[in-house]
Parts: structure tokens; C-alpha cells; sequence
């Protein structure tokens, strides 16, 4: 024999009434999920500002051994103008000069790489910064709104008893 349940919520039953608009419970949810949204969004805020600390950092400590290592390798030009060539010093110096033409260009192209990181760490932190501002206006508009709900809810309920009263007079 089928038994027929209506829409009414029954103790320990997972269905719920129908209501008109979402019940304190329901926003409170929804203000805790974009509660943890924002503070996952300003834990990566943080960390890329920490990355971006530290990749700058790094460039600024790269960039100043390339100056080193360039004023190194003009310093081994010039001595090297001044050596005559084919002697035993003349090829150590061109050696030396050799290794700092790598190590120069070694370097060069870890400050380019740096940048390129630093770019993109730049643009990620735009990105959730956007995301972080737009989800703390949602939260802003939540609790707006639901200020606004809670504030029209007892004066509905005033209006209601007045109306009944002004029937009850008639």
C-alpha cells in the first residue's frame, strides 16, 4: 500500500517546508562560505606578496652582480689590451675573461627570468586582489541585504495586526 507525504516537515524528516525567500539560516550559510572564500583569497593575497618580496629581493641581488661581473670583464679587456699576445699571461687573462663572459651571461639570464617570475607574480596578485575586492563587496551586500530583510520583517508583522484590527472595527 503507498503511503502519500505531504510538503509538511515531519521530526527527523530531511524535507523542509516551503518558505518565502531564504531563512536566517540559510544566509548565515552563505555568508560563512564567501567568509572562507575571502580569507582563502587573502591567505594567496599574502603569500604572492611574500613571493613578490622575495623575487625582488633576489633581482635586486642578481642585478647588482651583473654590474660586478660587467665592470670585472671591462677590467680584463683593458688588461688584456695591454698584454702582448701569444704569451702565457695573454691566454690566462683571455681564459679568465672567457669565464667571466659566462658567468655574466649566466646571470643575465637569471635576472630575465627573475623579471618574467615577478611579472607573473604581479599579475596573479592582480588577480586576486580583483577577486578579494569582489567577494568582500559580496559580503558587503549580503549583510546589506540582509539588514534590509530583517528591518521590513517586523514592520510586515505590524502592518498585518493593523490590517486586522481596522477588519475587526468594520
Amino acid at each position: 500500500m503507498a503511503v502519500s507525504r505531504s510538503t509538511t516537515a515531519y521530526p527527523g524528516s530531511r524535507k523542509r517546508p516551503a518558505t518565502e525567500g531564504q531563512s536566517s539560516g540559510d544566509y548565515d550559510l552563505r555568508r560563512s562560505f564567501v567568509e572562507v572564500q575571502i580569507r582563502d583569497i587573502q591567505e594567496k593575497v599574502d603569500y604572492l606578496n611574500e613571493e613578490f618580496s622575495e623575487i625582488t629581493v633576489q633581482l635586486l641581488d642578481q642585478n647588482s652582480h651583473v654590474e660586478e661581473l660587467e665592470t670585472e670583464a671591462l677590467a680584463k679587456t683593458d688588461a688584456l689590451k695591454a698584454l702582448a699576445e701569444g704569451s702565457d699571461e695573454y691566454t690566462h687573462q683571455q681564459e679568465l675573461l672567457r669565464q667571466t663572459a659566462v658567468t655574466l651571461t649566466t646571470k643575465k639570464n637569471l635576472v630575465e627570468s627573475l623579471e618574467l617570475k615577478k611579472r607573473s607574480c604581479v599579475q596573479r596578485l592582480e588577480l586576486f586582489r580583483n577577486q578579494l575586492e569582489e567577494k568582500t563587496v559580496q559580503l558587503a551586500q549580503y549583510e546589506q541585504e540582509q539588514r534590509q530583510k530583517t528591518e521590513t520583517k517586523p514592520k510586515a508583522k505590524k502592518d498585518s495586526v493593523h490590517k486586522k484590527s481596522m477588519q475587526g472595527r468594520q
